[in-house]
């Protein structure tokens, strides 16, 4: 006869612990959720996978984090320009660069703006180059804009 209190954390407890981890939830909250103290959720981690409960929490978080991915592609796919903007940002390595250069001079002030996109880290920059010149009033000077630098990001 075996004598004790009974585990806590089954199977199907376990199943649930892994399910409400992939929301990040605090120890606190896993506690309340699956009626426990926080020091059993700790124990059982420890005991059977040898790891923190942040280390843990982490680990369930992989299939979130997959989860959010494939559906910002998806978004991007579908045609949702500013999911696609943030997909090629921080999942690409897409940068936007913006210089500014002002200077004056007896005529009025100078304005030069230069945007750069860096693409996929493996492939040349790409750049976009713009002048705009603003002059005092009444005065019909313009400056056209500079060819676009060879130089790599």
């Amino acid at each position: 006869m075996v004598m004790g209190r009974p585990r806590f954390f089954d199977d199907e407890k376990d199943r649930q612990l892994k399910a409400v981890l992939r929301l990040k939830p605090t120890k606190k909250d896993v506690a309340f959720f699956l009626d426990c103290c926080e020091e059993t959720i700790e124990n059982h981690i420890r005991e059977k996978y040898d790891m923190t409960f942040s280390d843990f929490r982490d680990k369930q978080m992989t299939h979130t984090r997959f989860s959010i991915v494939r559906k910002a592609i998806q978004k991007a796919e579908a045609g949702d320009n500013t999911m696609l903007i943030f997909s090629l940002k921080n999942l690409c390595g897409w940068k936007d660069k913006f210089e500014t250069e002002v200077t004056t001079g007896d005529k009025g002030f100078n304005i030069s703006y230069r945007f750069s996109c860096k693409l996929i880290p493996r492939y040349e920059a790409r750049w976009a180059f713009c002048s705009i010149t603003r002059m005092r009033a009444g005065s019909s000077a313009t400056t056209p804009p500079s060819t676009p630098p060879t130089s790599r990001n």
